[in-house]
């Protein structure tokens, strides 16, 4: 999941060469960690919540703010295959305010109760992806289109507002 937060991100040198020290120092505190990762890898079975059906697709609609870092952020991260949890904790950063931080908290801890019933996140309904993305990835991209939303529904009620004052003249 670094791949998309490296893309949406500026680079620096300071952050290039912290990087580097920070690999170096794992190299030589367990040299062989790069082979035990690749060995673990193999075995990788995470999903891309794009292609979860029936929500995954809706999650296109980041694109109609494309500019927006943000919205990169969340398409990247949605095409990336993915496991339960943690895989979409960047997400959070998503979110301008507090308040819409807090709101992407609360939705985080909607599945639980569904995987508290459940037993396991194999054994929720649907599927687990569905979960995630409709309780994490959904959340982000209102997040993400809030003030385009408020602005539409601004314009509608001005509109209808206008509309209902001439029909009284």
């Amino acid at each position: 999941m670094v791949l998309p937060l490296i893309l949406t991100s500026k680079v620096s040198w300071k952050g290039l060469v912290v990087t580097a020290l920070v690999l170096i120092a794992s190299l030589l505190i367990y040299p062989t960690w790069p082979f035990v990762w690749l060995g673990k890898i193999g075995t990788y079975k995470g999903a891309p919540p794009l292609f979860s059906l029936p929500l995954g697709p809706i999650l296109l609609l980041a694109l109609l703010k494309y500019r927006d870092r943000r919205a990169c952020l969340l398409i990247l991260m949605a095409l990336m295959p993915q496991r339960v949890i943690y895989d979409q904790l960047a997400l959070l950063l998503i979110a301008s305010s507090a308040l819409e931080l807090s709101l992407l908290v609360l939705c985080s801890w909607l599945a639980l109760p569904v995987l508290l019933s459940s037993g396991d996140w194999v054994h929720m309904p649907i599927n687990w992806q569905f979960w995630i993305v409709l309780t994490l990835y959904i959340p982000a991209l209102i997040v993400l289109l809030l003030p385009d939303i408020k602005s539409f529904v601004n314009r509608v009620s001005r509109k209808t507002v206008g509309n209902a004052n001439a029909a009284e003249s």
